[in-house]
């Protein structure tokens, strides 16, 4: 696959600057026309109940963990970042 232009990357967002809020518009319709089914919504919370476990924390802190192991796979973070050792001085009352 060859990379895209410059001009084929403009064609690339001006074309999504349009979809974007279209396809946010049809995917606002159809949830509005969806039914609830409090059988179907118990069901799946039963499932929950039975089968997941409680955490002790939100997921943030591993999430972020994730989020730099992917970076670094993709080369957008460096594998060790190193800084050098500053001195501090006591603050004066």
């Amino acid at each position: 696959m060859k990379a895209m232009t410059k001009k084929q990357w403009q064609q690339f967002i001006d074309q999504w600057e349009t979809a974007g809020p279209a396809l946010e518009t049809v995917r606002r319709q159809e949830l509005r026309r969806l039914k609830y089914d409090s059988a179907t919504a118990d069901a799946l919370l039963d499932i929950g109940d039975r089968f997941g476990r409680s955490r002790k924390t939100s997921g943030l802190i591993e999430m972020q963990r994730w989020f730099m192991k992917l970076a670094e796979q993709q080369g957008l973070r460096p594998k060790l970042i190193r800084e050098k050792k500053a001195r501090y001085r006591a603050r004066r009352a």
